[in-house]
Order: C-alpha cells, then structure tokens, then sequence
C-alpha cells in the first residue's frame, strides 16, 4: 500500500570533498518550480488574403485552475492575464498580444468545476513559415504562472492548385442558417463519454471538378483503425469539410489522422496527431498502459499486478479506483494527489532523460517520491571523490538538499555525458511506495 508521508527517517551521508569543493555552486534550482495554473490549448490555420496565413489560437482554462474571490456585489470571481507571444525561426518576435480575463460564477461549486472552462479565441495573420507560439497565463489572484509553447509550421497555399487547411480537431459541428459548418473545437479537454469526434478542415481548390477524399485514422503503432474514401462536391474555391470519427474504439493515446484529397490531375495531403484524454486519468499519460507502468514506484506488487492482468477494458476502471483512495479531496472531481504524481513524471521525463526515461533514473525517482529539493550544490569540476560507499574520480556531481527532511542525495557523473546516477542507489529501497505530497 502507498505510504503517503510528510516526515521521512533522518539518515547521515558523510561526504569527504577535494578543494575542488571549494568551487562548487549552490542555489536554488528555479526549474524545480511548479509552473501553474495549467490550460488546453490547440491552433488551426488557413488561407488569409495576401498569401498569409490566419492562425487562431483556441484556449481553454479550468474553472478549476484559478482562484476565486467572493465578488462585492455577489457570487464569485477570478482574473487573469494571459500572454501570446509569437517568434519566427530565427527566434525574433512577429506578433503578440496581452490582455485581461475576468470570469464570474454565482455559486461555489462552480468555482471548483473541472469540466467548466473559460474559452479563449485569438486570431493573427502571419505569412507562410516556422513559428513559435509562447503562452502565458498568471492568476492575478496567486500570480502563479502557466506556460505552454507550440511550434508550428505555416504552409503557403498561394501558388498551389489544391492544398488543404490545418485540421480542427473537434467535438461536435453545427450548421447555422446559412448552411455554413460551424465547428466547436475540442481543445484537447478530457471526454466524459466515446462518440464521434470530427475532423474538420478546408480544401482550396483552383479549378471545378469532384473531390476524392480518403480518410486514414492510425495509433502510434501505425495501425489502421478508421478508413474511410468518399466523393465530396466542390462549393467553389474554399471547401469546408466535417469528417465524423467513431471513437468508441479509441482508448487513452495519441493517435494519427491523414487527409488524401484527389482532384483531377492534382492531388494534396496532411496528417496531423490527435490525442484522446479521458475524464480520471492524468493529462500528461501517454497512454493508459504507460500510466499503468508508472505507478511502479509507489504501487505494492500485488496492486500493480492487479491492474496490469485486468481485462483491457477493466484497467481504466481499476486505475482510477487505485487513486480514488489517496484522493485529499474525494468530493471533488479532480484527484491532486495522482495529479501532482504524474506532473512529477511528465517532469522528469523532460529533464532527466538520458539513456532511460526521466521517471527511471535515480534523479527523476527522487523528485517523484520527495519532489523538489529546497537547495542544490553542483560541482562540475573533475575531482576524486570519497565517501562511505564508494572511492572513485567523477567528472560532476550534484547534492539535493532536503532540510525540512534532513536528509540529501548525492547525485555523480563518472563520465561528463550528464547521466547523474546516486552515490548510494541502495538508498532508494528506504522510500519505495512512498509519496511525499
């Protein structure tokens, strides 16, 4: 079973150093901090005038993700300030915006909601290329800060004869009075429920004359599970398209959708990746076997085991019956402990990789079960290094310093490539199934 702990058993490292010590630097390592609130974010592009291009950022924010007051003049309010900042391949700024939200609930227990957002839409007209998107939400409550950064590439579709949109991803289209489509965009938000989910693009065609359009859907295994061809009238030159796909059979992942359009001698093609996120299970999962396999660290055998030789459509299920025991606030939709969990993991995936994944080295298992040192010491000067458990040269190494624990981590690098491994991995047994949150 977890152990869930805010004290750990005090232990003592003696570490005799070189005077290469003497050059050691310590800090506070600022990328240990937690970047919040979190947002969806998603993008779509088309043909503007003047051979550019219009991109539309779509946002959605968590009710959840920001602080509510209690307004003056009743109910509840929350502010933030969001940030789009956009850099050419060269890294020069193009284009950017800020600007003030406000959202006002009237009872609390929206405040609270996670399947309540505030939609965010954003236009800019830039000429075909590579771009980075740079977004920045601060809650003018907390001021605490949450990033998301996109690249994208831009095609030019001024000299071509057919040439197709950027695909939007979407969970449901409308027709209005006129008879024009009317996508509303998923943003990446968990789904309650399997249904169709629609792919919806644009076709730019020159010239008159039917459209051949086939549809291919592929899991990262690059196994086919939706294909679909059909013959589509051309209504003139912009032609906007819904595509339905039955996801019933998609689960937990990342998935691939490709676009073939045939006209005449002409012909066009695009694939984009989609991601399927279901309600109970953590954002940043690759997929659910995967999310699975990550609980090795805090998961007894026998639980992990459980989960894993589960009928594939039991494991979800399983899974989030785990967490629901360790949730802090189990009135709440939203279960922080396996949140803040797989944050953990998504982060040492990102900085911690080398020839395992992040979350298997000694450095990621570290800040998984303990989370982020208060204090770290780094020598990067060759040395000899001497301690209890070992004798040996090193070319770096790094101390975490947990002093609300009392207790540090001696992190070395014997061969300058950056792989850190602990001075004592026996040390790690002492703190498996535990979680310090």
């Amino acid at each position: 079973m977890l152990r869930k702990t805010k004290y750990l058993i005090v232990s003592l490292f003696l570490i005799l150093f070189g005077n290469s010590a003497l050059r050691a630097q310590v800090e506070f390592d600022q990328r240990f901090e937690t970047f919040l609130p979190s947002f969806y974010i998603d993008f779509n592009s088309v043909r503007a005038e003047n051979g550019l291009n219009k991109v539309t950022l779509y946002a959605k924010v968590p009710f959840d993700e920001i602080q509510f007051l209690k307004a003056e003049d009743g109910g509840f309010k929350a502010s933030y300030e969001m940030s789009i900042t956009i850099f050419d391949d060269q890294d020069y700024q193009i284009d950017g915006i800020i600007f003030e939200r406000a959202v006002t609930v009237s009872e609390y227990e929206q405040t609270n909601a996670t399947d309540a957002y505030d939609e965010v839409q954003r236009s800019f007209k830039i000429k075909p290329g590579k771009y980075k998107f740079y977004v920045q939400l601060e809650d003018l409550d907390t001021h605490k800060i949450g990033v998301s950064e996109h690249e994208l590439k831009l095609e030019d579709y001024s000299n071509k004869d057919l040439s197709i949109s950027s695909i939007l991803f979407s969970e449901k289209v409308e027709v209005d009075s006129s008879g024009k489509l009317i996508p509303v965009p998923l943003v990446g938000v968990p789904r309650k429920e399997t249904g169709n989910l629609y792919g919806f693009f644009t076709i730019y065609a020159r010239e008159d004359g039917k459209f051949e359009v086939e549809v291919i859907v592929r899991n990262m295994r690059n196994k086919v599970l939706y294909k679909d061809k059909k013959k589509i009238k051309r209504d003139g030159f912009e032609t906007p398209i819904a595509i339905a796909i039955p996801d019933a059979k998609l689960s937990l992942g990342t998935y691939n959708f490709q676009v073939k359009v045939e006209q005449g001698d002409h012909d066009a093609s695009l694939r984009e990746d989609f991601k399927i996120y279901w309600e109970g299970v953590p954002l940043t999962a690759v997929d659910i076997t995967s999310a699975i396999d990550q609980m090795d660290l805090i998961a007894n055998p026998k639980d992990l085991k459980t989960i894993k030789d589960a009928p594939p459509g039991k494991q979800r299920e399983y899974f989030i019956q785990f967490w629901k025991q360790y949730d802090p606030t189990p009135g709440t939709k939203k279960n922080e402990m396996m949140a803040e969990y797989y944050r953990r993991i998504q982060y040492a995936n990102d900085h911690f990789r080398g020839l395992r994944e992040g979350w298997k080295t000694d450095m990621g298992t570290v800040y998984i079960l303990l989370g982020a040192p208060e204090e770290v010491v780094r020598n990067m000067s060759p040395q000899y290094m001497t301690s209890y458990y070992s004798s040996r040269p090193v070319k770096a190494l790094q101390i975490w310093k947990y002093q609300t624990l009392n207790r540090y981590f001696i992190f070395v690098d014997e061969n300058g490539f950056g792989d850190y491994r602990l001075d004592n991995p026996s040390v790690l047994a002492e703190f498996r199934n535990t979680f310090r949150y």
